[in-house]
């Protein structure tokens, strides 16, 4: 079958799935476990298809902060997220359900940086997602209240 401009070639017009958009503005305090927001709960069969997320990082003093954004299945538990070590490779588990994340290091209280240096960070994925699939946004720190992540993100799924 040929397309040409969205007109099979029979004359039958090809159709999109219809494009969902969520946005949400979220405030975590990293501490020493994981905290987070869910951002979706799938309630039908679904595709994410990314996003984007702003926002920024004030901390209360010195230590390191680990944001990630990931995928759960139903019934599956947060990933163990860990800061890691100098030389250590794998500090999230399963690897497979993070999206995006980042690492930052503070020296010193009211410290402040931007989520995405300046800009909006894009956030590409074709995650397929079954019914109560969750996206959830978190933080961890290696010291207990180190910072306060103010963010917004903006995401969209192909139902």
């Amino acid at each position: 079958m040929q397309v040409n401009n969205g007109v099979a070639k029979w004359g039958l017009k090809k159709t999109k799935r219809p494009i969902d958009k969520a946005t949400a503005n979220t405030i975590i305090t990293a501490s020493t476990s994981l905290s987070g927001v869910i951002l979706r709960t799938s309630a039908s069969a679904e595709t994410f298809t990314g996003g984007w997320i702003d926002g920024s990082i004030v901390f209360n003093g010195a230590g390191d902060v680990i944001v990630v954004l990931y995928y759960l299945k139903d019934g599956q538990n947060d990933p163990t997220v860990t800061i890691p070590a100098v030389g250590s490779p794998t500090f999230i588990k399963p690897e497979s359900s993070v999206l995006w994340y980042k690492y930052f290091h503070g020296t010193s209280a009211n410290q402040t940086f931007q989520l995405g240096d300046g800009h909006a960070i894009k956030i590409t994925s074709m995650r397929k997602m079954m019914i109560n699939d969750q996206i959830k946004i978190a933080a961890i720190a290696n010291v207990a209240n180190l910072a306060n992540l103010y963010m917004t993100e903006t995401l969209f799924w192909k139902q």
